[in-house]
């Protein structure tokens, strides 16, 4: 990490807030990016190293990891945004519902009073259990205003943390953080509306879990996750490029004896010669009939089944009739998506 400098800071966010800020949810901004770049969730999915079930949840549902890593973010104060090129987004937080917060709060409590309690009866046993609960309550009642009051600390400090440079992940990142505003992890937990298990799992873990599929697919999508501090520093999260499998070496190429294939008459079968272009003996419709379908809009790979023929061999057809190939019209599609939904 390194050391922001006065010019440095103050020309980046003369640069930062001259660019449009839009605010998105993840998964649309995701699968946006992802049109934007004319892909499949297949092919993202594939060009990340990630499975393409897992691409398409990310794309279509906020995920439990990403909702509880931005609301821990949301806690210091701090602006997620996800930049490519010129354009920058920021993410939206979801909100953490007050009945959620109170039922966290509660089981806090419950957890303390139970601590406390415990450790009262073996300081003293001659103590009375209405008593020892009493001394109980007071102790988690305390305990919870010094809390707050070190979140509200915490928060003044965030404003003045210079925290800027490059850290290598996810969960790394929220420990940062930590570590800059002097938040444990019963203030973070009060502070972002998460769970304590999740927030310690967050503050101890050095992995990024279940949280790498987006890194992953961010880095597929040549942009950057990065925060923005209420300092005004910036924090880039490094990117997390798919590991590449190494290529197997190719065989030698066996020499292919060619053979004269005969019918059962015993005459010569032209079906079977390389010249032919296999387009009316070997398909089970005729061209008109494929272009039908074609111009109808199914898919390829059904008009390919249905006709006993190649993918290729249905391009070649269309191409040939003079139609519009598929993938361009795919294409034009995927980019007017994508700028409704980046828009």
């Amino acid at each position: 990490m390194s050391t922001v400098w006065p010019n440095a800071l103050e020309s980046w966010l003369n640069a930062l807030h001259s660019r449009p800020m839009r605010t998105l949810a993840l998964p649309d901004l995701l699968r946006g990016l992802i049109l934007q770049r004319g892909w499949s969730v297949t092919a993202a999915g594939h060009a990340a190293g990630i499975s393409p079930l897992a691409t398409d949840r990310w794309c279509r549902e906020q995920t439990s990891a990403a909702t509880t890593w931005l609301r821990l973010i949301a806690g210091f104060r701090a602006q997620v945004v996800i930049v490519r090129g010129a354009d920058v987004w920021s993410v939206q937080v979801p909100t953490v519902a007050s009945q959620a917060r109170e039922r966290e709060r509660r089981a806090w409590r419950q957890r303390r009073f139970v601590h406390y309690l415990n450790a009262i009866a073996t300081q003293n046993d001659k103590l009375k259990r209405v008593e020892r609960e009493q001394r109980a309550r007071t102790y988690v009642a305390n305990e919870e205003a010094r809390i707050v009051a070190s979140i509200e600390d915490a928060r003044r400090r965030m404003t003045t943390v210079l925290l800027a440079g490059e850290i290598s992940g996810m969960r790394a990142v929220i420990q940062a953080l930590a570590r800059a505003s002097n938040l444990s992890a019963d203030e973070l937990s009060f502070s972002a509306g998460v769970g304590s298990d999740s927030t310690i799992q967050a503050l101890n873990l050095s992995a990024d879990g279940r949280l790498m599929p987006l890194r992953r697919l961010l880095a597929a999508l040549d942009a950057r996750l990065e925060l923005h501090l209420p300092s005004g520093s910036r924090v880039v999260i490094a990117r997390c490029d798919a590991v590449l499998d190494e290529p197997i070496a190719k065989r030698p190429a066996t020499p292919t004896v060619k053979r004269t294939r005969y019918r059962y008459d015993g005459r010569y079968d032209g079906r079977h010669d390389g010249r032919h272009d296999g387009s009316a003996s070997r398909s089970n419709l005729d061209r008109d009939q494929v272009l039908r379908l074609y111009d109808a809009g199914l898919p390829i790979t059904q008009i390919a089944s249905s006709a006993g023929i190649s993918r290729q061999r249905i391009h070649a057809i269309a191409k040939s009739a003079g139609r519009t190939l598929r993938r361009a019209v795919v294409a034009e599609a995927r980019s007017r998506e994508a700028a409704e939904i980046l828009a």
